[in-house]
């Protein structure tokens, strides 16, 4: 029994950490970091809002940066 709660506990929390993403503009309270749900870009919680931390470079995909 324990190590089915063990499972189901494990599952829940990869399947939240995977759908886990903010929207750039969106509110938000505290401090974190995320990534946006375009998955090109890192955001900071500024205590209000989601701000642009950092945006990913797409090496060797044709894109100049």
């Amino acid at each position: 029994m324990q190590i089915q709660t063990l499972a189901i506990t494990l599952l829940t929390t990869l399947v939240a950490s995977v759908q886990a993403t903010v929207t750039l503009g969106s509110g938000c309270s505290g401090s974190g970091y995320d990534c946006t749900s375009t998955f090109n870009d890192i955001a900071v919680c500024n205590g209000a809002q989601w701000v642009l931390a950092a945006k990913f470079l797409e090496w060797g995909m044709g894109i100049d940066g």
